[in-house]
Order: C-alpha cells, then structure tokens, then sequence
C-alpha cells in the first residue's frame, strides 16, 4: 500500500469565512453547513474521497463532504452535484511528502 498526499481548499467549504486577527490568519467554518459535528473527543469533518477516473494532475480521488443520509435523502441529485470539490488524494511521491507554499494572497479572499 502506497502513501497518499491529502489536500482541502477550505475556501471551498462552504461559507468559510478568511480573516486576520493581530497579524495571525484565520479560516472560520459554520459547523453546521458543513456538517462539522462535536463529539467526546474532538470537533470533526467527514470527507468522503471518490475515484478520480480522467484526472489531469494525477490525482487518485477527489473529496467532497460527506452530507448525512437524513439530509442526501432530502436533496436534488443537482444540489448534491453542487457541493463544490473540497480536494483531491494523490500518491506521495519522493519530494512532494512537504510542500511548501505562501498560501497565496490572504488579503484578496
């Protein structure tokens, strides 16, 4: 089994919020648009990662939230497809184990 690279764009969670704060940057999630819940050791995301057949960057999967079954149950087959992509798994590969990155423009969100 190989080791995977796991990367979410949090931006495209819903209604995240991005701001600074004396000089520290912050995202912010509405827990329950998306799904965040608080159990008894911790506050957790459910992802859920789909095979990615055609990908262009060699990624495995792509991840979307995983929305409840009460609420699937409920939805549009188009507003489960609205749901944007959260991210994609790819396999690690020598020298991508850490990727830097300057986290782009913080102050143009």
């Amino acid at each position: 089994m190989e080791n995977i690279v796991i990367k979410i764009n949090l931006a495209n969670l819903e209604h995240a919020i991005k701001f600074k704060k004396d000089g520290v940057k912050y995202v912010a999630l509405p827990m329950a648009e998306n799904f965040i819940f608080e159990g008894m050791k911790g506050i957790y995301l459910t992802l859920a990662g789909y095979v990615s057949e055609h990908s262009k960057y060699g990624d495995t999967h792509y991840i979307k939230l995983s929305i409840p079954k009460a609420k699937r149950e409920l939805m549009t087959e188009e507003e489960r497809r609205a749901y944007k992509i959260a991210g994609n798994v790819s396999v690690m590969q020598y020298g991508n184990e850490v990727q830097e990155t300057d986290g782009g423009d913080f102050e143009s969100y």
